[in-house]
């Protein structure tokens, strides 16, 4: 079973990787295109602005997914690393739980509002603001994603694993 769930979330992490090429990509493309556009052409494009606008907030949405699972996230760990052994274990899985439910709410709670809330169009480019508004919720059910298999394996959501460390120093960028 855990080795379905570890080759599902390695499917995910691949996904994670082409989403934020992507982004990244399209965030490039229209700034270079606004660039071009206002400062040689003199007529600058309405919609690039918006959509530099969606590219951003999906790289930063996928992206924390993407730092939560090479546990790259900033912690705090100062008054756990001066437990005892057995108390930080446990304080560790307090805090792991802790993460997992405010990740859940935030995911559930952004796929409400991104679905079902106010349909506000955005004007240059024609679609509603859902394009991205649903970048914090797919992000944030990454995230849990990851946080439970972290949980799983029995390691801590906050320490990266020597695979992950290994996986982060060797990975080419964007993947």
């Amino acid at each position: 079973m855990i080795e379905r769930l570890t080759r599902a979330e390695r499917w995910l992490v691949h996904l994670e990787g082409l989403l934020i090429f992507l982004a990244f990509a399209g965030l490039v493309i229209a700034m270079l295109l606004q660039v071009f556009f206002r400062f040689v052409l003199a007529s600058p494009l309405d919609f690039t602005e918006e959509l530099t606008r969606i590219f951003m907030i999906w790289l930063v949405f996928i992206g924390g997914a993407r730092a939560l699972y090479m546990a790259e996230h900033f912690i705090v760990d100062v008054l756990v690393n001066n437990l005892p052994g057995t108390l930080r274990t446990l304080v560790g899985y307090l805090v792991d739980a802790v993460v997992i439910v405010f990740i859940a709410m935030i995911a559930w709670i952004g796929f409400r509002h991104s679905l079902f809330g106010p349909r506000q169009v955005m004007p240059a480019l024609g679609v509603t603001s859902s394009a991205q508004t649903i970048a914090m919720p797919i992000g944030f059910a990454m995230m849990f994603c990851h946080a439970c298999m972290m949980l799983l394996r029995r390691h801590p959501i906050g320490v990266p694993t020597p695979q992950q460390r290994d996986a982060s120093m060797h990975e080419p960028v964007g993947s």
